[in-house]
């Protein structure tokens, strides 16, 4: 059987105490998860035995973590380890943006390559319809030549129509009796 998910943290800098389970187990616990090495402890302390104040850093993948100085060496401690979770938080929650931001891109560059494709099929087609056009504007001027002589003969044969209709009409010189009969 499956164990639930792990309910999600969130860490906050300035209430050490919340959650209530040691920040350095838990940084521990994240790292050896995720097969990171164990972080690396150091605690340094400055003053007068009575004023003691410690500094404590947390290396985790050679990256190194601290906050202000304390007044005990364990509220030091829990602060670099809380300074690590809150980076580690953050870098996961980078992590899954990343990812989720990269596979937004991917889709973005499948739906680019079919809108490329769908103007490349638009363009062979507009190509082609503008041969075709190119092609009925051809054959349209040469109707039209061929109109304009169609024009141009009928006024030809107007014009011989109107002098034929004023010229006398020539006598017929044969005999319907000379006409074979059919």
């Amino acid at each position: 059987m499956a164990s639930p998910p792990e309910p999600k943290i969130i860490y906050n800098a300035f209430n050490l105490d919340f959650p209530p389970i040691s920040f350095k187990n838990r940084l521990q616990e994240i790292l050896k998860r995720g097969g990171e090495p164990l972080p690396q402890d150091t605690v340094r302390s400055y003053g007068p035995p009575r004023h003691m104040v410690f500094q404590a850093t947390v290396t985790v993948s050679g990256r190194t973590f601290q906050l202000e100085a304390s007044r005990t060496k364990k509220d030091a401690e829990k602060s670099a380890a809380c300074e690590a979770l809150v980076f580690i938080d953050l870098l996961l929650n980078l992590a899954d943006t990343l990812s989720e931001t990269l596979r937004e891109n991917e889709g973005l560059r499948q739906h680019q390559a079919e809108l490329l494709a769908a103007l490349d099929a638009s363009r062979s087609v507009y190509e082609r319809a503008e041969r075709e056009l190119l092609n009925i504007q051809n054959a349209m001027q040469a109707l039209s030549r061929e109109y304009e002589l169609v024009v141009d003969a009928n006024i030809q044969l107007c014009a011989e129509l109107a002098a034929y209709r004023n010229e006398p009409l020539p006598p017929l010189n044969f005999n319907l009796e000379d006409l074979e009969p059919v």
